[in-house]
């Protein structure tokens, strides 16, 4: 039985990218993953994919590890909260107290 909701979306990788500019699907798609979390970094003002110290208000040390977002947001709004993880410890952006990039 196979409805219109069960059909699973082909994700091309093909040619009409690499006729147009040279790139390939993969490439496209990792560039418009750049794009969005470089979005998602300039509306919740975060350093995403660095390494960073961040205080949550309920834990009472900090966390030190790469800043990774969990899920892209369905809103680009800093009042949405977004999902994310460092050092294996998930929270909200809400639950932060402070967010300091490490060089």
């Amino acid at each position: 039985m196979n409805t219109d909701n069960n059909i699973q979306l082909e994700f091309d990788l093909d040619s009409t990218l690499e006729e147009k500019d040279g790139s390939d699907g993969y490439d496209a798609w990792h560039s418009e993953q750049r794009k969005v979390y470089a979005r998602v970094s300039d509306t919740w003002h975060l350093p995403l994919h660095r390494k960073v110290r961040v205080k949550l208000k309920w834990r009472p040390d900090e966390l030190q590890g790469v800043l990774v977002l969990q899920e892209i947001p369905q809103q680009f709004s800093s009042k949405v909260p977004l999902k994310l993880r460092v050092d294996f410890c998930d929270f909200d952006s809400t639950e932060i107290e402070y967010c300091k990039r490490i060089e």
